[in-house]
């Protein structure tokens, strides 16, 4: 049984009790709020803020609806062919662990690219970006950490945000982002870290805080650049990457996880060219640590890379560009250096 299907008597899944401090009416109204009519599109950033309770009850029997309309449940086993171009021109990544074992999520929407990721020539809009982040969510519960009890970290730097980009497909992306983790994901937010948050930024939290869940929002901190001894004490300096004060030196986009999570995407792309047929192979995933570089593997992923090194390069140069514009400001606020745990 899928970890997201309702029990076998009908009941709702733990952790929507748990979110809602053991209230079952409260906990079945959420439950069921993943069936409602507006729940069903993924068009989220246009339903309204709230529904008659007596509507999200009379759908209790459908809980798993909106799985099934959107069949979330194909995700992990269909390709994802916008993949690549979201991760360069969206920085978000998966880094290392918390000092509570949760993973860590770091996101950077200031250094991300919408114009260019919107443009007609990509062919992907906000409901593409809405189904990557559910195929990532999925694979981090279900692949990378299965436990139900699983909870994860996130931190959102703002590095270089201005009010005029948070408008337009900006807001809608994160609005709708929101929803749909606050919606079917409950109570898998650990901890959210908002950094280098400029002074406008309390105007927009209060335009985009009703949408998330109160109890998540409780897990919400907003810091300006002065955030470091708050990383080090919830994750570790051990942990953090160095373009936010940390002592890891693996750049964001390099840990275990994303080479992990990249290549995972790359067979599922690559096994649909090759049951069509074979062809060219897709953009390969980041470099393998060292200790999965055996010289058979080596000579395929060389094969792949030259089929497609324009776009990894451009991928692994915005990267390295993004974190050299944010490493800047961190370490002109005093990052960088102090010490941690051992890492795992």
């Amino acid at each position: 049984r899928n970890m997201y299907e309702e029990d076998g008597d009908g009941t709702v899944p733990q952790r929507f009790l748990d979110g809602c401090k053991g209230d079952e009416d409260a906990a079945q109204q959420r439950w069921a709020l993943v069936t409602s009519t507006n729940a069903t599109r993924w068009s989220i950033h246009s339903a309204p803020q709230s529904l008659p309770a007596i509507t999200l009850l009379h759908t209790t029997k459908q809980t798993c609806a909106w799985r099934r309309s959107e069949k979330v449940d194909t995700f992990l086993s269909s390709p994802q062919p916008h993949f690549y171009m979201i991760k360069q021109l969206y920085p978000h990544y998966i880094h290392g662990r918390a000092r509570n074992g949760c993973f860590v999520w770091y996101e950077r929407p200031g250094l991300a690219d919408l114009p260019r990721l919107f443009a007609p020539e990509t062919g992907i809009c906000i409901d593409d970006m809405l189904k990557h982040y559910v195929f990532v969510t999925e694979w981090i519960w279900n692949k990378l950490d299965p436990s139900e009890s699983a909870r994860l970290v996130s931190v959102w730097d703002m590095t270089s945000c201005s009010m005029g980009a948070l408008v337009g497909d900006a807001l809608n992306l994160m609005r709708s982002t929101m929803k749909v983790i606050s919606a079917h994901y409950p109570e898998r937010s650990d901890k959210l870290f908002i950094v280098n948050a400029p002074y406008w930024f309390s105007a927009l939290w209060r335009m985009i805080s009703p949408l998330i869940d109160p109890n998540t929002r409780k897990k919400i901190e907003i810091h300006g650049a002065n955030y470091r001894k708050v990383l080090d004490d919830y994750i570790g300096l051990d942990q953090v990457p160095r373009v936010f004060g940390g002592n890891d030196p693996t750049p964001l986009g390099s840990s275990a996880e994303e080479i992990s999570l990249g290549k995972f995407a790359e067979e599922l792309n690559n096994q649909q060219v090759q049951e069509a047929g074979g062809g060219e192979m897709l953009p390969p995933s980041p470099s393998p640590p060292e200790h999965d570089r055996s010289p058979a593997k080596a000579r395929v992923r060389a094969r792949s890379r030259a089929r497609s090194s324009d776009l990894v390069s451009s991928f692994i140069t915005s990267s390295g560009r993004n974190d050299a514009r944010a490493s800047n400001k961190a370490s002109s606020n005093g990052g960088g250096g102090g010490g941690g745990r051992a890492k795992n």
